[in-house]
């Protein structure tokens, strides 16, 4: 089987997959990923892969395909909107958005930042993550450091209502939540609830111990 849903090696499966698969947070959709390894050589085969899509996901919902680099969602580097992210994918789809994720791994954008972060260019290797769609609510991005000042004292939580797309792209504002030891300042209009904003920053000391 092509298609992972465990836990594995970072270098397999990538940073963003290996915390989510490691956090096990209840009540999500279950995900799988397309390992780095299948892009390598002969190993890539897409009509295996295009059998196992058909047989694991369903033509009645809607799927993110999502990118997962070894050094992406690390400590040192984000990669916030440099790789590209399909949401509402059909299952026919699937397929060729696995495709076009991976490739994003070699535009001038993800080579630039790559060289700006002192990161190699020469062995890049990328998972891909498919889960099923959630019609959200609220969604957002959020930095245990600062990423406008590098200050690791602070906690920037960025969001909007519905999908997080729009935060990730720059296509709408949303509302900017900064934490430190003094308390809360918000940039934007206040939509969440201080029990929403502890539940998140529980989430996101869970995913720094992981690591």
């Amino acid at each position: 089987m092509i298609l992972i849903n465990t836990v594995a090696p970072v270098a397999e499966i990538g940073g963003k997959a290996y915390h989510l698969l490691s956090m096990g947070i209840k009540n999500t959709p279950a995900l799988y990923v397309c390992p780095s390894s299948y892009f390598i050589g002969a190993n890539r085969d897409d009509v295996r892969l295009a059998a196992e899509i058909d047989r694991l996901f369903s033509d009645k919902k809607l799927y993110a395909v999502r990118s997962s680099a070894v050094d992406e969602d690390s400590s040192a580097d984000s990669f916030a909107g440099v790789h590209e992210s399909y949401l509402n994918v059909k299952k026919a789809d699937i397929l060729r958005r696995i495709n076009d994720v991976h490739a994003s791994a070699f535009t001038p954008k993800a080579l630039a930042y790559r060289a700006a972060r002192g990161l190699s260019a020469a062995d890049i290797r990328i998972a891909v993550v498919i889960q099923e769609m959630v019609q959200a609510e609220y969604a957002g991005v959020i930095n245990t450091i600062n990423p406008v000042t590098d200050n690791p004292d602070e906690t920037v939580i960025s969001v909007v209502r519905g999908l997080g797309d729009k935060i990730v792209d720059g296509s709408a504002d949303g509302s900017t939540y900064v934490i430190d030891s003094r308390g809360v300042r918000v940039q934007g209009g206040d939509i969440l609830s201080r029990r929403a904003l502890k539940r998140i920053l529980a989430l996101a000391v869970t995913v720094l111990n992981e690591e």
